[in-house]
């Protein structure tokens, strides 16, 4: 264990290098990430129009990060890191082991972003007491699936 709260050191390490590179133009990386952002998976239960997973734009292999990775990546820079996203392109709450990693992120701020479709009363419960620290409940994209289909049916 170090000495010295790495964490804030770590974090002025890295905003000062982000500082003094936007000052200078002379980009130099020092420190370590502060924050990171993981896609546990990149499926999706929905098919929102204006999002390039739902639209069927995505042109990359879908899957479910595996356990494994997870637990490198969060070994390696968890000393290092303030924030921690679990989310990107796809529904987090599909990845059947969420709970698990969320367990994994204690210490530092973790951020998912879901449409809700997922969220049960024993879910809710399981996110309570997970650790998490900001749950985001994206309505925006179900609406306008909603008013497309709406849309469909009243032209039939």
């Amino acid at each position: 264990m170090p000495k010295y709260p790495i964490r804030p050191v770590n974090a002025l390490i890295a905003g000062y290098s982000y500082l003094r590179s936007s000052l200078t133009g002379n980009p130099e990386i020092l420190g370590m990430p502060v924050t990171i952002s993981t896609e546990l998976t990149n499926y999706c239960n929905l098919g929102c129009p204006e999002c390039i997973n739902g639209s069927g734009q995505m042109t990359r292999d879908r899957g479910f990060m595996e356990p494994g990775l997870f637990e490198k990546i969060i070994d390696e820079l968890h000393p290092y890191l303030l924030n921690i996203n679990l989310y990107f392109q796809g529904e987090p709450m599909l990845h059947p082991d969420l709970f698990s990693f969320l367990a994994k992120t204690g210490g530092m701020n973790t951020v998912i972003s879901t449409n809700g479709h997922y969220l049960n009363e024993e879910n809710a419960e399981a996110i309570v007491h997970s650790g998490l620290t900001k749950l985001i409940v994206s309505l925006d994209g179900v609406l306008k699936l909603f008013m497309k289909q709406r849309s469909d049916h009243l032209r039939r």
